[in-house]
């Protein structure tokens, strides 16, 4: 069984510039606006996607409920992270 040490984390808020630039500020870390539309409301949304680690997961979920305590998380597994700010790994 693997230990996932990244995780890609999506949130889902009307508050997508603030909890982004606290993600930036506060983990040092890169995001990434993927553009949405809501299926049952047609609304344009912005979802906040972040490849982290699993230590910086608590962090990422505080500041996004400080923003909108209906925030939307998702945390999933990651298999396989390269570029700046991951080392390489072997297994």
């Amino acid at each position: 069984m693997h230990s996932f040490e990244e995780k890609a984390v999506m949130v889902f808020t009307e508050k997508s510039q603030e909890v982004a630039d606290d993600i930036m500020k506060d983990l040092v870390r890169g995001v990434t606006f993927l553009n949405a539309e809501g299926g049952y409301t047609r609304e344009k949304k912005k979802i906040v996607y972040c490849v982290a680690l699993s230590k910086e997961i608590p962090k990422i979920k505080e500041i996004a409920l400080k923003y909108d305590k209906r925030a939307f998380i998702s945390v999933n597994d990651v298999n396989e992270v390269k570029g700046k700010g991951f080392k390489e790994r072997y297994l």
